[in-house]
């Protein structure tokens, strides 16, 4: 009662007396004086979904029509309110989308935002999809008594009938019982529908239901993306640098799932490689795409294709990743510079933001916008210092590093030093990174800045963009959720021509060659390209569909003299891998390209370039579905890659072992869409915060995490006593022989 006192107290047609806090016992309420008489009327529903607060039982002789007692105005007096029931503004932003979609009659978004808000899972049959939609339009008090525009009675028992007409076929296949919060949302709708029908009422429903769809407050929970950036106005996902085409595109499924949720989602994506403005990365999703830049990232990223076949070590990786952090440094301060676009994103007021981990640019922003909340995002497995900001347990005695290492789960003794010494450098550099980020904002915003660390480490959510079985097994915390696999399609599109001809070709059957976006065949030395193609050569009884750049004259021009191959600058790579007639895939081993394969079903031969790829080329390895090919090798001749490849078109159990993953992976119990919706949706529902999941051992020095404070004391006393020992030992047999030397001479 004191609840709604307080959200009643300015409303013109209500009073809510006071309560007398001294008075009351457990059963006796002292409220202040009232008078009227009963009513057979309840509130309108604007209380449910303006206030997102409701009663959940009323009786209508506890609302009396009467004087105010101060002003001695009409009022409805409220009295005795019984049980009342808070929601989440989530959840009522879901309520008022369905009713606004039956309003509409749009069975689609009906649909959709019915399964948001949990009446449906997805994998009903048609049946139920048309029994629910017809429940929530023309045969419903959610549709027909809403959408009038003009005054329409409520007395007409037809629509009474047609309702009874569903249920027996609601009860029968209907797959999910409905959430508590549903129930008492029900039961009060049904009852005001009732009470009018009782009283004869007739209402122009329409201009009342738009008032107050028109008065609710969506998204005041709101989110944000940066590579992108998500902001969700609700959510925002601000995609400040995206390092490959790859990158977009799974940043795009991240901000439409959220969007499908029913979030409102911002994606905004500068333009640092000329590749947003040139692909669709999300259909769904507010995109806010930030161009003229200068060309300081792209010059710094074609590198890597240049120096693909330098030989890799501990230094040569420090200089690389430094010279990447600079490169995004550099990026960041030419966003920072775009103060327009910085207001503009402020203005929007964010209540979420997603970032990837690749540079704290973003998570800094967010920091900046005041964006309350901050999702961490992962894309690819956990990176080495996400681990250790995080205070993950990262066992290197079999937790590959992500790095260029040509490692496994099992490493050698030298193979365990390695680890040890890339997944140090790793946490320095992307250290030396996060602290030139850090160092920019405290330049431009005050010395108070947070370290960009510790902004990123307090996300109560961590996303990783990688599937568990699509990955080395290894330890995690609770506010890790891995989402591999977000957004690919289980079913694919009918190839158009020439790809539809092209996969019929080849007596034993297709191979699809394709090494991504970030390895630029036309960079790559001419004599590899040749020996790419010379294998090709060697498998005359399959056919070829080879993609390479569009600068590269080489393949296509060498690729005139081989009848089994065909070559392309674009492919449908989904659906190439979904075709039953793919024998395999030769990849570059970009993890997008690991979980698409993974999802068809298809053996891989993995030549991995750099970053992550050398490291996902040996999951498949490990798990029996792909076979890795040293990319040295190619620059040697085609023997080593035509060995790989015959290893795995020979011999079947690489197509079995590909056949149980894509079984494995789609039949998880959990969907990565639903992961990812339902663990935001938990985080916007508890005020953005988990401390509850946050690990001690973030906070902790190198040498408390691991003890080295009690170790290496004990370990120098250990000596001290050992030394000790074995000076005393000496001391006392060397006195011992030196009498007894004495005594055989005097003897």
């Amino acid at each position: 009662m004191i609840k709604c006192r307080q959200l009643l107290g300015n409303q013109e047609d209500f009073f809510v007396p006071g309560v007398f806090r001294e008075l009351p016992t457990k059963r006796v309420l002292a409220t202040e004086f009232i008078e009227g008489k009963p009513v057979d009327k309840c509130m309108e529903e604007n209380q449910m979904f303006l206030l997102r607060f409701m009663q959940i039982d009323p009786h209508w002789l506890n609302f009396f029509f009467g004087k105010h007692p101060e002003t001695s105005e009409p009022r409805f007096t409220l009295l005795d309110f019984g049980g009342f029931r808070s929601y989440s503004s989530l959840f009522v932003d879901r309520c008022m989308h369905v009713i606004r979609a039956a309003y509409d009659k749009d069975e689609e978004k009906m649909l959709k935002y019915s399964r948001n808000l949990g009446f449906l899972t997805g994998y009903e049959s048609r049946v139920i999809e048309k029994a629910h939609c017809g429940y929530f339009t023309a045969t419903s008090i959610l549709g027909e008594t809403l959408a009038s525009d003009v005054p329409c009675g409520f007395s007409q028992k037809i629509v009474t009938k047609r309702i009874h007409k569903l249920i027996p076929v609601m009860l029968e296949h209907r797959l999910t019982s409905l959430h508590d919060e549903i129930y008492p949302l029900h039961r009060k709708l049904l009852g005001s529908y009732l009470l009018a029908t009782k009283l004869r009422a007739t209402v122009a429903r329409g201009p009342l239901f738009t008032e107050i769809y028109d008065g609710c407050r969506f998204g005041t929970d709101g989110f944000m993306m940066f590579t992108s950036i998500v902001f969700l106005k609700e959510l925002a996902w601000i995609t400040i640098l995206a390092i490959s085409r790859s990158h977009l595109i799974s940043n795009g499924r991240i901000a439409d799932a959220l969007a499908q949720a029913g979030h409102e989602v911002v994606l905004v994506e500068p333009e640092y490689l000329p590749l947003a403005s040139t692909m669709e990365t999300a259909k769904y999703a507010e995109r806010m795409i930030i161009q003229n830049f200068s060309g300081a990232y792209l010059h710094g990223i074609s590198q890597f294709s240049t120096k693909a076949f330098e030989e890799v070590h501990m230094l040569s990786s420090i200089e690389k990743l430094s010279v990447f952090h600079d490169v995004c440094t550099v990026s960041c301060q030419e966003f920072l510079d775009k103060t327009d676009v910085i207001e503009k994103l402020r203005s929007f007021k964010f209540d979420m933001y997603f970032g990837e981990q690749i540079t704290l640019c973003g998570t800094a922003l967010a920091h900046h916008l005041g964006i309350k909340t901050h999702m961490w995002v992962s894309s690819c497995a956990l990176m080495d210092h996400m681990s250790w900001i995080l205070g993950v347990p990262t066992p290197l005695s079999y937790v590959p590093t992500i790095g260029e290492l040509d490692i496994t789960d099992r490493p050698s003794y030298f193979d365990r030093v390695r680890n040890i010494a890339e997944f140090l450098s790793n946490a320095y550099v992307y250290r030396y990174g996060s602290r030139e980020i850090t160092r920019i904002f405290r330049e431009r915003y005050g010395d108070d800045f947070p370290d960009a660390d510790d902004i990123a480490k307090r996300s109560p959510i961590v996303f990783v963009a990688a599937d568990e079985l699509v990955d080395f097994p290894r330890p995690i915390l609770h506010n890790l959720v891995y989402i591999g696999g977000l957004g690919m399609s289980h079913e694919a599109k009918i190839l158009q021509e020439p790809l539809k001809s092209e996969m019929e070709k080849g007596k034993k059957g297709v191979v699809f060659f394709s090494l991504g976006s970030n390895v630029k065949t036309h960079i790559l030395p001419v004599e590899v390209r040749e020996y790419m193609l010379q294998a090709v050569a060697a498998f005359p009884e399959y056919h070829f569909i080879v993609k390479h750049e569009d600068q590269d004259t080489v393949i296509p021009e060498k690729a005139k003299q081989l009848k089994n191959v065909y070559v392309t600058t674009w492919a449908p790579q989904t659906d190439i891998l979904a075709h039953n007639r793919l024998k395999a895939f030769i990849t570059h081993g970009g993890y997008n390209s690991l979980m698409e394969a993974a999802l068809a079903g298809v053996p891989l031969v993995s030549i991995p370039f750099f970053f992550d790829q050398v490291r996902n080329a040996h999951v498949a390895e490990r798990n029996g579905w792909g076979a890795v090919c040293s990319k040295y090798s190619l620059l040697k001749g085609p023997e080593k890659l035509i060995e790989t490849l015959r290893k795995v078109l020979d011999h079947p159990e690489y197509k079995e072992n590909a056949i149980r993953t894509q079984k494995l992976v789609r039949s998880k119990p959990f969907s990565a869409e639903e992961r990812l919706v339902r663990y935001t949706n938990f985080v916007a529902d508890n005020d953005g915060r988990l401390p509850e999941l946050q690990i001690a051992g973030q906070d902790l020095s190198l040498l408390v995490y691991f003890n080295l404070d009690i170790i290496i004391p004990l370990v120098l006393t250990a000596a001290v006593l050992l030394v000790s020992f074995i000076y005393i030992t000496y001391r006392v047999v060397t006195s011992c022989l030196s009498r007894r030397s004495t005594k055989v001479k005097k003897s």
